[in-house]
C-alpha cells in the first residue's frame, strides 16, 4: 500500500485531520470520528477502515481484499 497516496484521499477529504496515536499508527478523522488506522510498524502496511455493518456485509460478500481497493498484486 503507497501510504503517500492513500494520506492525499483521506486528507481531500473535508475537514480531514492525521495524527498519530499510540505511538506508531496513522490515523484519520473527521469531526473527532476516525475512520482509517494504518499500521507503521509493519511491512506491507495495515490499514483497517470504519464501515457500517451493511457496508461491511457488502464488502465481505463481494470478497473485497485491500489488494483490491489500491490496486496491489
Amino acid at each position: 500500500m503507497d501510504i503517500e497516496r492513500l494520506r492525499e484521499i483521506c486528507l481531500a477529504l473535508p475537514h480531514s485531520t492525521e495524527d498519530i496515536k499510540w505511538g506508531n499508527h496513522l490515523t484519520f478523522c473527521i469531526a473527532a470520528k476516525m475512520f482509517i488506522i494504518i499500521g507503521l510498524d509493519q511491512f506491507p502496511h495495515n490499514a483497517s477502515f470504519k464501515t457500517s455493518e451493511e457496508e461491511f456485509d457488502k464488502l465481505k460478500r463481494l470478497r473485497v481484499h485491500s489488494s483490491t481497493l489500491f490496486g496491489e498484486k
